[in-house]
């Protein structure tokens, strides 16, 4: 088996979430989309007044957890002026992994407001040479990000990526925003490949970034 000449492969994919604060029935109804279709870890629509606290848990004046829903919800609360929202979600280990903003609207005139935010997370996979045998790392990238991603975990594969994701070769939950992982008992060669895996709101593992494989 030939080492490949290329010594490493990488996936990204950009993290879109957007959320708009409107008028509907006269009350203030909440709008989301997510994709791809990945779930920020205990993520909450949170409704405030006038302003957000520094602490996201506090102040609250209406909530809605965004997994019960189909991409709408009214708070239950009139719509007016000094009004805002925000989509938290926990954070990652090296954040403090508490509840952390991830997108936040401006405050409420007369008209609905909207807030968006790209995030992009990449996993890559590298030859590194240890005692002198030439192994895969699989690492990862997603500190653009300031929350983790619900059930998140790198996974190395061989030879081909399942319809469905499963555990592959390797896994490792990702609980800060890079890391790494050594596969110690793999030799670096053709038919290697790496994916960043997270859950939808309903539970169903979806590929987010992954790795062409090695050739």
């Amino acid at each position: 088996m030939n080492t490949p000449i290329v010594a490493n492969v990488i996936g990204t994919t950009e993290y879109t979430l957007k959320i708009t604060l409107s008028e509907k029935f006269g009350e203030a109804f909440a709008t989301w989309s997510i994709s791809p279709a990945i779930e920020p870890d205990w993520c909450r629509l949170r409704l405030y007044k006038s302003s957000f606290p520094s602490n996201p848990d506090h102040e609250v004046y209406a909530e809605i957890d965004p997994s019960e829903g189909k991409g709408e919800q009214s708070f239950g609360k009139a719509f007016g002026a000094g009004l805002c929202m925000a989509l938290v979600a926990n954070g990652l280990r090296n954040n403090g992994m508490g509840k952390q903003y991830v997108v936040q609207t401006p405050v409420t005139a007369q008209d609905a407001v909207e807030g968006e935010v790209t995030f992009t997370i990449t996993v890559k996979l590298d030859r590194r040479d240890i005692d002198g045998v030439p192994r895969p790392v699989v690492s990862w990238d997603s500190s653009a990000m300031p929350c983790r991603v619900r059930q998140s975990r790198v996974q190395f594969y061989l030879d081909s990526y399942p319809q469905e994701p499963g555990n592959g070769e390797r896994a490792e939950w990702v609980e800060s925003s890079t890391g790494e992982l050594i596969i110690g008992d793999k030799r670096w060669g053709p038919g290697l490949g790496a994916a960043f895996v997270a859950e939808d709101f309903h539970g169903k593992r979806h590929y987010v970034a992954r790795t062409k494989f090695t050739s």
